[in-house]
Parts: C-alpha cells; sequence; structure tokens
C-alpha cells in the first residue's frame, strides 16, 4: 500500500489485545495531520475460498477509535485505539510473536478510513513496543525484468554483488538483490515475513526464475550467534525447509531456492571464489565424466533390512537402479559397502578408504545412499565429518555431494554443523554444493527424489535449483520428505558432463567385443561451430560384469543382483 501515501509508520506488538497509541508516539506525527485521516493497515495471510491448502496475502485496514477532542488534531491527552486479533480466516503462524502494522494518513484512497467505536468502551489498554518513521523506497522496478532474487545480511552485501556479477557474466542472468532487514522492517521479524515479501515480488515479476538466500540460519533465531545470518522456517513438527518461502499456499513450492550457508566473510568468500572458479575456469578432465554411488551395506542393529528387493532399504538395489537410468556419457563408479567386512567394532574402515581415494582423484558427483546423522555416513562409519574430512585433498576436483539419508543436512541447528555445510567450507577440498535432508526422511522416497534430480541434473542438463524443484514436483516421492532436501550451495550452477556432441567409430569390421592383440583404428567426428584445439582420451573397459550377493541371518533372506564396471585395458590421447 506504500504507494497510496506520502508518509508511514510501522508499529510492532507482541501479543493480542486492545493497543493505544497516546501522545508519545503520536506526537511524532507532523503537525499538519487530519486524525480523521489517520488508517492503519496489517498484512495478513488467508485462504482463497474454494482452495482448501492454498492461501494468499492481502493487505487488511485495521478499524479505529480515534479521540482527537473534535479539535482537528493531536494533544496530550488523545489517542487512537486498535486491536490485533487473530482472526479465523488468518492462517499465519506466528513465528517470532511479533505483528507489524502500518500507520499512514491522508493519501489517494477511495473509501473512509474504518473506524469502530466500540473502542471507546475497553479499559486493558496495553503499548504498542515499536513506533518509528519509515521511510519507504521501491525495492524495485516492477518493469525491469529479473530472473532471480537474492536476499542477504548486510554483512555479505559484497559477495552477493560478486556472485550477481557472476550469474551475469557467465549465464545473462538478472538479479534483484534485497537486504534481510528491508524485508523485516516491511514485514516484521519471521519467516512468515520473509515468505510474504518473496510472495509479492512474484506477483509483480511473474518471470521469476529462483531465490537464493546468502547465509547460515537457524530455527532458534532469537540468540545473537554467528549462524543466525538468514532467517529460518521450523513447522510445529518440527521439519526445517527453506521451500516454506516459496510457497504460496499450495501443497509444492512455486519456486525453485537455495541457501549457501555461509556463517562469516571469510565462509562466504571461499564460496564465491569455488563458484567463480568452476564456472570461469573449469579443471577439465576424465572425473567430469564419473559418479561415484556409495551404496550403505544391510546390516541394521543385528537383522537384515532391504531383505524386499526393491525396498528402499536395499541401498544397493537402488545404487544400482540409480545408475541404469543415466546417460552413457556418465561413468557410474559404484561402491557397494555388501563387498566389505567388518572389523572388531563393526566398522568398514576399507569402505572409508576407498571412497576418500577417488573423492580426491575426483568424481563430478558423490552419491552415498544409506543410513546416516547430522555428522556421519553409516552406522559402519564410513565417513565422519569430525574425523574424516581431514584426509579430503580434492581442491582441484570438488564434486556436488548428495545423500540421500537422515540429518545429514541440518544446517538450521545453532548447536552444530552438519556434514552437508563441513563439506562445503573445508580449505583442501570438500563439495562444490551439497544436497541432503534437514531431518529423518524415508528410503523409497529419499532415492525415488533424488534419482529424478539426477536425470533432470545429467541427463536434462538443469541447473541445481531447477533440477531438485522439478523432481520434488514431478518425481512422484512424497512431498512432505522432499521438502526436507536443500540445494546448499548456489542452485543456479550446472553440474555437467562435458557438452560436446559427437561420433565415434571404429573402422576395421569387430565383432561385439574386442580381442586380445587386436589391432583397430578408431575415429571421432565432433559437431562444433567454431574449431578448438585441445587433447582427447579415449578409454576402452572391459565388459561389465553382473554380480549376485546372497545371505542369510536366522529366517531373513537378503538378495540382491548388480554389476561393476570392467576394468580400464586401453587410456590413449588424441
Amino acid at each position: 500500500p506504500f504507494s497510496d501515501s506520502d508518509f508511514w509508520y510501522r508499529i510492532e506488538v507482541n501479543e493480542d489485545g486492545l493497543f493505544g497509541l497516546f501522545y508519545e508516539e503520536l506526537s511524532q506525527l507532523p503537525d499538519f495531520v487530519d486524525p480523521d485521516s489517520v488508517r492503519i493497515f496489517r498484512g495478513i495471510r488467508k485462504t482463497i475460498p474454494g482452495e482448501k491448502d492454498r492461501t494468499e496475502f492481502i493487505v487488511q485496514e485495521v478499524p479505529l477509535f480515534i479521540n482527537d477532542g473534535n479539535d482537528g488534531k493531536f494533544d496530550e491527552e488523545d489517542y487512537v485505539y486498535f486491536y490485533n486479533e487473530k482472526s479465523e480466516d488468518d492462517v499465519i503462524n506466528r513465528y517470532s510473536g511479533k505483528t507489524v502494522f502500518w500507520l499512514t494518513f491522508g493519501g489517494e484512497y477511495n473509501n473512509k478510513p474504518a473506524r469502530n467505536m466500540d473502542f471507546q468502551n475497553y479499559d486493558n489498554v496495553l503499548r504498542v513496543s515499536d513506533f518509528n518513521r519509515y521511510h519507504h523506497q521501491e525495492t524495485d522496478d516492477r518493469n525491469r525484468q529479473v530472473n532471480y532474487l537474492m536476499i542477504y545480511p548486510n554483512a555479505f552485501l559484497s559477495q552477493t554483488e560478486d556472485l550477481d556479477q557472476i550469474h551475469l557474466d557467465n549465464y545473462g542472468l538478472i538479479s534483484e538483490n534485497v537486504d534481510q532487514q528491508t524485508i523485516f522492517n516491511l514485514y516484521g521479524e519471521s519467516p512468515e515475513g520473509l515468505r510474504d515479501f518473496i510472495e509479492i515480488y512474484f506477483n509483480d515479476h511473474p518471470e521469476l526464475e529462483t531465490v537464493i538466500l546468502m547465509g547460515s540460519g537457524t530455527t532458534n533465531w532469537d540468540i545473537d550467534i554467528e549462524k543466525n545470518k538468514i532467517i529460518a522456517y521450523q513447522n510445529s513438527s518440527g521439519d526445517a525447509y527453506d521451500d516454506y518461502f516459496v510457497n504460496f499456499g499450495g501443497t509444492y513450492p512455486d519456486l525453485p531456492i537455495g541457501r549457501i550457508p555461509a556463517q562469516n566473510t571469510s565462509q562466504m568468500d571461499l564460496m564465491i571464489e569455488r563458484i567463480r572458479d568452476y564456472i570461469e575456469t573449469p579443471k577439465l578432465g576424465w572425473w567430469r565424466n564419473k559418479v561415484l554411488i556409495v551404496a550403505d551395506d544391510e546390516n541394521k542393529s543385528g537383522h537384515l533390512e532391504g531383505t524386499g528387493g526393491s525396498t528402499g532399504l536395499n541401498h544397493t538395489y537402488q545404487a544400482q537402479y540409480t545408475g541404469e537410468i543415466l546417460s552413457n556419457g556418465v561413468y557410474v563408479d559404484k561402491l557397494m559397502a555388501i563387498e566389505y567386512g567388518m572389523d572388531e567394532f563393526l566398522q568398514k574402515p576399507e569402505v572409508r578408504e576407498d571412497m576418500i581415494e577417488r573423492i580426491n582423484e575426483g568424481r563430478l558427483i558423490w552419491y552415498y545412499i544409506g543410513h546416516g546423522a547430522e555428522d556421519i555416513l553409516g552406522d559402519e562409519g564410513y565417513f565422519r565429518g569430525s574425523l574424516h574430512l581431514r584426509f579430503l585433498e580434492n581442491e582441484e576436483h570438488l564434486p556436488l555431494f548428495i545423500a540421500a539419508s537422515c540429518n545429514v543436512g541440518q544446517f538450521d541447528d545453532p548447536a552444530f554443523d552438519c556434514l552437508a555445510e563441513k563439506l562445503l567450507f573445508h580449505d583442501y577440498g570438500g563439495s562444490i554444493s551439497s544436497i541432503a535432508a534437514t531431518r529423518g526422511c524415508g528410503g523409497s522416497a529419499n532415492t525415488t527424489l533424488i534419482r529424478d534430480f539426477l536425470n533432470n541434473s545429467l541427463n536434462e542438463r538443469q541447473n541445481l535449483g531447477d533440477a531438485l524443484w522439478d523432481a520434488k514436483l514431478h518425481s512422484g516421492a512424497g512431498y512432505s520428505n522432499s521438502r526436507l532436501y536443500h540445494v546448499l550451495g548456489d542452485p543456479l550452477l550446472p553440474i555437467l558432463t562435458p557438452d560436446i556432441s559427437g561420433l565415434i567409430t571404429i573402422d576395421e569390421p569387430v565383432a561385439d567385443s574386442l580381442q586380445a592383440r587386436q589391432t583397430v583404428h578408431i575415429s571421432g567426428n565432433y559437431e562444433l561451430e567454431n574449431e578448438i584445439s585441445g587433447i582427447g582420451e579415449i578409454r576402452i573397459f572391459n565388459t561389465e560384469e553382473t554380480l549376485n550377493y546372497h545371505r542369510e541371518l536366522n529366517d531373513q533372506v537378503y538378495d540382491v543382483n548388480y554389476t561393476k564396471n570392467g576394468s580400464c585395458f586401453f587410456k590413449g590421447f588424441v
């Protein structure tokens, strides 16, 4: 409503009840104010009639009782009463307990100010907690085309501008950058306020494609800690998910969203530098064709799980199924924990050693399927951030890290940093981005979501934000589970295998396989608009091997078929 009047005052209250503005507040108004023209507004979120699960944010005028002594001005004895009450159709969850009202006067309105004479009979009148003049500035030009929205704390202003320039230079994308405090001033310091701002902005800019939250955040916003940079949301069941900020009343989010969970300028500087290098000076090589899938074993608390074959808890099967849907341009490197024995501590350290070796060698994606917790992959100790992060030395080969596992992405806890966060800010490597769940989640829903995400990202070549958003909408995985998954990193970043199409042929007729000591000539043709020079690498592998793993424990039977890549027997350069 700010365009309808020149003067605005922000009012904040902390509880329900009848509130009064007295001379302490009214004296801040100009001398020329006409009490009869005073209005107060507030924003509420209402259920859309006939659409049970959809809501809309609207601005509503609040009825007032004004005592001005009928002299046309505010004196020391004068007051204004208004009521703060959560109406039946107001479905805002008051996360912070604060409600913001806006007072104005005069202006260009087509109706008379709302009044309620009944308020004069009340005795218990509360005082407002804050009353200040607000100098409104438009956050954007509505005629300007905007591709994405970045919300930042003042501490990360320069880094936000740097990322803005990176996206403009490399993708031609235009951003609107908004200080979180500006949003709080307008809509209240709460997750609802942030969501309401994004919804209104989206209504003004329907071309908007993505939202980026520039900073970490916790679900305990009231404590003054370094980790509280951008506010986080948690529902009444304890689930935390940033999709809340881009869900404008329906079941699914209306936009992709991502968060760069930096806690300080050093971490944010590191992230911006890595994003720039990943895009503008990529480290090329065979590693960018490789995807590592690590599958948890069948052991769980003294029994076997995943005995139903294709169940979500048969992690080996899920790894195999996922690998089969990826394009032939992707070398799927499967590390199956069922192939490794336990030590005397019921751990599998050799899984960890082989996994770390491959990550340090370089993988485009590192995808773990199985049990986990905030800082750990697998009950068998495949990887624990607090202990094993120091062994990662892959700064020039940063993968996308994905965990189809519980709590690995719990970025919102003020007491610790989850593994998905730690990987982003590891000085000697880690990951370029992380996708993981903030809470406990379900095996089948996890792998269904991530399988669709990988198809979107690798096969359809979508950026991270679009790929995860599309998977949440169309994979068939239950959304109450999918919403727990976040892009921790730049959602506009694509994680792609090389994008050069061509044809490789073998000049001499051969059967379905090559023979020992046989000589063949290989030639290739690439469809390029411009000539290039460089080095190409050819690798030839033995035939893929089909394996079966069978185990019985008491009356349980675990049985699964899977494939492993054949060894590379030729490597050449052209």
